[in-house]
């Protein structure tokens, strides 16, 4: 039977290290947002999914708790796949896909903003480095990712879903994020439907189309992963 965590955990130092990292770089992200946006927008602004992950990798690095790495990868991997695509392809044709990398460009996204904003891109191939080795994509970790989508989306329905003239809807707890213009994932934002209604089928898209994507990348991962 393949065990999640090895018995020696493979780069130890520079696992403790890359955590304590994503711990500061957290950090970073709170004040950079706390100070283009208030205090309040910037705290609310921490509970995005890929913001918490952040702290749900760094205990996985500096505890060597692969299930943890695997919950943050689970949260995190298409939707940072998506972003990636998704700003490359304005770069190269001057539009957006899919639009869930167009906030980059708004107005209240300022340069520091911007900087933090680059996780996106580095964030699951620094998972990726310290899992390796030390442990698989763990379906513990996995079913870890949808109670947290599901606490934290129940959650953020409680905070504003604009401050000022900025768009937070922080995890989507109000209606699928306006820059995606897929006519389906808007079928039951509010008024349209009860927000209960929209929840379960935000969460639904979300995690089935995550767990098509983790299964994948889990299988690839196991044979990457004996190389």
């Amino acid at each position: 039977e393949k065990k999640t965590k090895a018995v020696m955990w493979v780069n130890a130092t520079f696992s403790y290290y890359a955590g304590v990292w994503l711990l500061i770089y957290h950090g970073l992200v709170t004040y950079a947002h706390c100070r283009s946006r208030g205090i309040a927008a910037g705290v609310y602004e921490s509970f995005w999914a890929c913001n918490m992950a952040l702290v749900c990798a760094a205990y996985g690095m500096i505890y060597q708790s692969a299930p943890a790495i695997s919950a943050a990868l689970a949260m995190t991997l298409l939707a940072h796949l998506l972003w990636i695509i998704d700003l490359f392809t304005y770069l190269i044709t001057g539009k957006f896909p899919i639009g869930n990398s167009k906030y980059v460009f708004w107005r209240s996204t300022g340069p520091l903003d911007k900087f933090v904003t680059l996780h996106h891109g580095w964030f699951f191939i620094l998972c990726f480095y310290v899992l390796y080795g030390n442990g698989r994509l763990d379906f513990n970790g996995f079913w870890w990712s949808i109670v947290l989508s599901i606490v934290f989306g129940a959650l953020c329905k409680f905070f504003p879903k604009m401050v000022g003239d900025h768009y937070l809807n922080v995890n989507m707890a109000h209606e699928f994020w306006k820059d995606i213009k897929i006519p389906l994932a808007h079928r039951f934002d509010p008024p349209k439907a009860p927000w209960p209604v929209y929840f379960c089928w935000m969460i639904f898209v979300l995690n089935g189309i995550n767990t098509v994507a983790y299964t994948i990348a889990s299988l690839v991962w196991d044979q990457i992963n004996v190389m």
